[in-house]
């Protein structure tokens, strides 16, 4: 079957194309190259549209002032933006003065002053591009 040239949404010009395989290529339940055009779309969203979430820096953590935290949903190309969950703990993020370097699934956050108590952070994840 013909694909968009972007999406690679599904394409027919085929007259003789029954119902049921038109109505499957449109919306669908398949896998690999065979994913319909709604499957095709959400993993499109899904992939340009920014996340969000939260993450617990603990005290414990601390090793050498870095601690390194697991975002699977990070990309190589992606930024991070990360504030307090409330408003102390925006303080302990601005009294550790820290500085964070990611890379896909993951960033390192250095400590200039190592926090001695944990910090609840939201985050956002701007999606970049390659």
């Amino acid at each position: 079957m013909a694909k968009t040239t972007n999406l690679g949404l599904n394409l027919t010009t085929d007259d003789s194309t029954e119902f049921e395989a038109w109505r499957e290529s449109i919306d669908g339940n398949g896998s690999g190259n065979d994913k319909s055009n709604m499957q095709i779309i959400d993993e499109f969203a899904g992939n340009a549209i920014g996340r969000s979430g939260t993450f617990t820096l603990l005290s414990s953590n601390w090793a050498n002032s870095t601690q390194t935290i697991s975002i699977p949903t990070l990309g190589a190309n992606d930024l991070l933006n990360i504030v307090g969950a409330s408003v102390a703990d925006q303080d302990k993020l601005d009294a550790a003065q820290l500085f964070g370097a990611s890379v896909a699934g993951s960033v390192t956050f250095t400590a200039k002053n190592t926090p001695t108590s944990n910090i609840a952070v939201k985050y956002f994840i701007t999606r970049g591009v390659a």
